[in-house]
């Protein structure tokens, strides 16, 4: 393993020289790796090689140069994300690779200012609904394929925007990874997504502030917002028993997941 991220490293920056590296766990969809390098000039690179997995893979060949190219979009407007550095084969991997800046941060599930927390959150989500998808020319994205009432626009939706993948350093927001799941879809989809995510990891208040954060920041109607809520939350449901919880937790988190449904069902127009 070592030859091979010697020989990716060296492609990538010349004459860098590779200290270290270790795994970086808590994902599911694909291998990560992180690495130390010393470049030529005596300066250290902290880089993060993402593998893709084979299902994603299969659903999108093209999930490495997509992430990439998104990537650098993103990075260019100065949307908190990592830089990308490279994305592509090398001899030494069984398949493309996605190749990033490693941000000194980490996912924060018990903020010490929860108002401030939900804010940044709410105000990055708001920010990346609001990009012009046709003047950043995302048309290498792939559309959404719920066919559900749209919110009157189409965004770039991050498709699975969660605590989990957003770092922080010293209580603010760093950075937004794992976009292998972006589109061009409806914003209440991530929002949705979200709110799940918030009931799960805190509670149905803490999912109601974001709400009215992301609300109160976007301008965006919510009126359809319980009928892609039915949706997000009946796609996750079934997924629970594969995450690999302790039993307690996954009850916990069905027993959340079935209000959340029912409660949207009340709520829902459709």
């Amino acid at each position: 393993m070592e030859q091979s991220l010697e020989l990716l490293t060296a492609k990538i920056v010349p004459g860098s020289r590779l200290l270290r590296s270790w795994p970086l766990v808590g994902g599911v969809s694909a291998t990560v790796t992180a690495v130390e390098l010393t470049l030529s000039e005596g300066a250290l690179l902290k880089l993060v090689i993402r593998c893709h997995g084979e299902a994603d893979r299969k659903r999108n060949p093209n999930i490495a140069a997509d992430e990439y190219n998104l990537l650098h979009i993103l990075y260019s407007a100065g949307l908190p994300v990592p830089r990308p550095y490279y994305a592509g084969f090398c001899t030494s991997f069984p398949a493309p690779c996605l190749v990033i800046e490693y941000i000194e941060g980490k996912a924060e599930f018990a903020p010490t200012n929860l108002p401030a927390y939900l804010r940044q959150m709410a105000s990055a989500l708001a920010r990346i609904h609001s990009l012009d998808v046709e003047l950043l020319n995302l048309s290498f994205l792939p559309r959404q394929s719920e066919v559900l009432p749209a919110s009157g626009r189409l965004s770039l939706v991050h498709g699975d925007y969660w605590p989990g993948n957003i770092l922080w350093q010293e209580q603010k927001l760093a950075a937004i990874i794992d976009w292998e799941d972006a589109c061009v879809g409806s914003p209440l989809y991530d929002l949705a997504n979200c709110r799940l995510e918030l009931l799960w990891a805190f509670d149905q208040h803490v999912m109601q502030a974001f709400t009215s954060e992301y609300q109160a920041l976007s301008g965006l109607d919510l009126s359809l917002l319980s009928c892609w809520d039915i949706h997000v939350a009946s796609k996750s449901l079934p997924k629970v028993k594969g995450w690999g919880l302790p039993p307690a937790r996954e009850q916990e988190m069905e027993v959340k997941g079935h209000w959340f449904i029912d409660y949207a069902r009340r709520k829902c127009k459709f």
